[in-house]
């Protein structure tokens, strides 16, 4: 009797089997092969619903750390939060330190008053006083130190880490030549020095003296010039230079920034030397200059001058003498005694 229920049992689930075979054959219109695929893939979407929930019932509670482990993590996360903020207080101590060290040097740069220095001679002090940091103070200290010599005032530059910002303010207290063509400006003055120190030359200038006459500083030669006590051959070349290259003189104390000339030479040029007002300074167009034009000016540079027709290759003319400020190497004193010389 067993046999035969087991056998209908067995009938019904066959043909249970072939109705579902039917169905699917008959709504989806697949051939055999295609039902049978299709059917197996429904055992695998079952099979893997049904995994998941086994795995999960499989690991349970049992499995899960004991008290014991459980307190050995909270010691050691514990731990590792206490070694965090260990760590923080170290960087917030450092940091600190360093916002102090910073803040002294921010003073002692407001504090700076630039003087006339020799960046050869000049200790690592001084240079901390002109607004140096100290590591790069003992940085040019020993560069000199292993025969590192500055022969114009742009090798300055050559140091690394320079700020350019406090290269331009102390560029007019550099005592060295402004460019490579002046290296021998030194020599120049000592062979000056020496001429006429005989008795006789001595009282050739002060008979000189009784002829000279006022005189157009923008219009003088250098034979005018010598008769000045104080000023030769060489000296009387350079201001005829430097007035040249500036493009005249717009007012008599420009006089101050050519290289050599001792204040006390000064006071008695300017006993004698005027600027006409009716003279007019030779003016250079910064929108359409070319770069060997810019930098022959001893206001501009070559360095300026490359950055002044970089920036106007890039953004345009200039409107105005403050645009320049937008280069970023020229700043407000050097576009006060450059405007006189720009036409927009």
């Amino acid at each position: 009797m067993q046999k035969i229920c087991n056998l209908d049992s067995q009938s019904n689930c066959y043909n249970a089997m072939k109705r579902i075979q039917y169905l699917i054959k008959d709504y989806f219109d697949f051939s055999q092969t295609e039902v049978r695929g299709f059917i197996f893939l429904i055992f695998l979407m079952l099979i893997l619903l049904i995994v998941p929930i086994v795995l999960k019932s499989f690991f349970s509670e049992s499995n899960l750390p004991t008290e014991r482990n459980q307190q050995d993590l909270e010691l050691l996360n514990e731990a590792i939060t206490t070694l965090k903020k260990a760590r923080e207080d170290d960087s917030l101590a450092k940091a600190d330190g360093d916002n102090k060290e910073t803040k002294v040097e921010d003073n002692l740069m407001t504090e700076v008053k630039p003087f006339a220095f020799d960046p050869n001679a000049i200790s690592v002090e001084q240079w901390k006083s002109l607004g140096l940091k100290s590591y790069l103070a003992d940085r040019i200290v020993k560069y000199r130190s292993k025969g590192g010599r500055f022969k114009t005032k742009s090798d300055l530059m050559k140091i690394y880490g320079f700020p350019q910002d406090l290269y331009q303010r102390l560029y007019t207290y550099i005592q060295l030549p402004d460019n490579a063509e002046r290296q021998n400006i030194h020599k120049e003055l000592v062979q000056e020095v020496g001429e006429k120190t005989s008795e006789e030359n001595n009282k050739e200038v002060i008979s000189n003296k009784e002829f000279v006459q006022s005189f157009d500083i923008n219009t003088a030669d250098t034979a005018q010039l010598k008769k000045i006590k104080g000023i030769g051959a060489v000296l009387s070349e350079r201001i005829v230079k430097f007035r040249d290259n500036l493009g005249g003189f717009y007012t008599i104390e420009q006089l101050k920034e050519v290289y050599g000339l001792k204040e006390e030479v000064y006071q008695e040029v300017v006993k004698y030397a005027k600027t006409s007002k009716s003279f007019e300074v030779r003016k250079i167009y910064i929108n359409t200059a070319d770069v060997n034009t810019l930098k022959a000016h001893p206001y501009i540079g070559y360095k300026n001058a490359q950055i002044i027709f970089n920036y106007r290759q890039q953004h345009g003319k200039f409107v105005n003498a403050e645009d320049l400020l937008k280069t970023k190497s020229i700043d407000e004193n050097q576009l006060n005694k450059l405007k006189m010389y720009l036409v927009f």
